[in-house]
């Protein structure tokens, strides 16, 4: 036979139920939470973060700095001048070269005018170099070493040294029509000045007071 529970104790046993039941429901509905504030660099530092903003959204996007915005380039051709020549017109920069003449009374001549920065090789290479541009070679470096010790250094009108390298004398008085070159170097603290004439050897000499007058007259501003 099955005992019987008495209805007041089953009452209690409802209403402590239904206690343990709330306190597990409000346990898991109260939570806490700690608000952590991170600060904008930007904004700690007095700046306002909106300001890199811009004109964001608006039709007109804000013009990225340019090149010469960044670093300003000097015009290195304002640092040097020069004063060209009776009969030989100039012509505009090309490349590296600062200026080109011609003559209009001798089609082979060329003369250019290179500035680069820093020393650019030496006498030495630099000899070499343009002999291999008129297709002329030495021997041996002794016959390379005579060659240059007979070559003239002057002076520009503003005081500046300069080497001449008058490759004419290496060739017969024969070869006029042969392809030749007179070259000047000039070199200053931050710099290498190139001064060449090329054209035949009769147009070159014909010139040549007209070169060492342009070498003459070219000042550097220090």
């Amino acid at each position: 036979m099955e005992k019987e529970v008495p209805s007041n104790q089953l009452l209690n046993l409802c209403v402590i139920l239904v206690l343990l039941l709330g306190s597990c429901e409000k346990a898991q509905l109260m939570r806490t939470y700690d608000e952590v504030v991170i600060e904008s660099p930007l904004k700690a530092s007095g700046q306002n973060p909106h300001a890199l903003m811009g004109n964001f959204g608006n039709e007109q996007t804000p013009a990225m700095p340019t090149a010469s915005d960044q670093m300003p380039v000097e015009n290195v051709s304002s640092a040097i001048s020069w004063t060209t020549p009776d009969g030989w017109m100039e012509q505009k920069e090309n490349g590296m070269r600062l200026a080109t003449f011609k003559n209009k009374n001798a089609d082979s001549i060329e003369c250019s005018i290179v500035n680069l920065e820093g020393k650019a090789g030496d006498l030495e290479s630099n000899v070499m170099r343009w002999m291999k541009q008129i297709n002329f070679s030495f021997q041996s470096d002794t016959q390379l070493q005579e060659f240059i010790s007979r070559q003239a250094q002057l002076k520009t009108s503003s005081g500046l040294s300069y080497q001449v390298i008058d490759f004419t004398t290496l060739q017969t008085t024969s070869e006029t029509a042969s392809t030749s070159m007179i070259s000047a170097i000039l070199e200053t603290d931050t710099a290498t000045i190139f001064v060449k004439l090329t054209g035949t050897k009769s147009d070159v000499l014909q010139n040549k007071k007209q070169f060492l007058s342009l070498c003459n007259s070219i000042t550097v501003k220090q």
